[in-house]
């Protein structure tokens, strides 16, 4: 799991790199999904190999943040119907 995503923080490359992705409407919202395994040292050093590593690594982190936000649901409490 996403340590740095559940304390609320993120190395500044991270957060420099949606920024960037923004501005140059790469994305139209600042994702905060940025794939950090691949940016790690363990990544392919192969440019032709680093964009499926990359977007491995953002569709793990995005499968590891739905993961977050349903652990992080509350349960709504039911209202009685209204009576009439």
């Amino acid at each position: 799991m996403d340590v740095a995503a559940e304390r609320g923080t993120r190395p500044p490359i991270r957060a420099a790199l949606v920024r960037f992705w923004t501005r140059l409407r790469l994305l139209r919202a600042p994702v905060p999904l940025t794939g950090p395994r691949a940016l790690n040292t363990e990544a392919p050093p192969a440019r032709s190999a680093w964009p499926a590593a990359f977007l491995e690594a953002l569709a793990s982190e995005a499968t590891e943040n739905l993961e977050l936000l349903r652990r992080r649901r509350r349960p709504r409490s039911r209202r009685p119907a209204p009576s009439t």
